[in-house]
């Protein structure tokens, strides 16, 4: 883990989200609440922001942060060092 990522939060995005975050993987943010570090990898990638917000507002984003699925919480604080991955939902279950 280099300085900056101990510093910061690192969001790995869905394969299916990289093309319009210009082919990126990974994005460093600032740690803050969930709400702050989603809307800040929205706003570095201004084409990803509305497939982004709607995907997690709909349930069909996933968000783990350090390997534990969250509920989605935007309050949620998320601490610098901390990963977050964003997932394609998966849906299933008995009905």
């Amino acid at each position: 883990m280099t300085a900056d990522a101990e510093k910061s939060v690192t969001v790995f995005l869905p394969a299916h989200m990289r093309e319009q975050a210009k082919n990126t993987a990974e994005v460093l943010t600032a740690p803050g609440s969930l709400m702050d570090v989603i809307m800040e990898v929205a706003n570095q990638f201004p084409d990803l922001k509305e497939s982004l917000l709607r995907g997690i507002q709909e349930r069909e984003i996933a968000i783990a942060i350090d390997e534990m699925i969250t509920e989605n919480d935007p309050t949620t604080r998320v601490e610098p060092g901390a990963e977050i991955r964003l997932l394609p939902a998966i849906a299933g279950g008995n009905k």
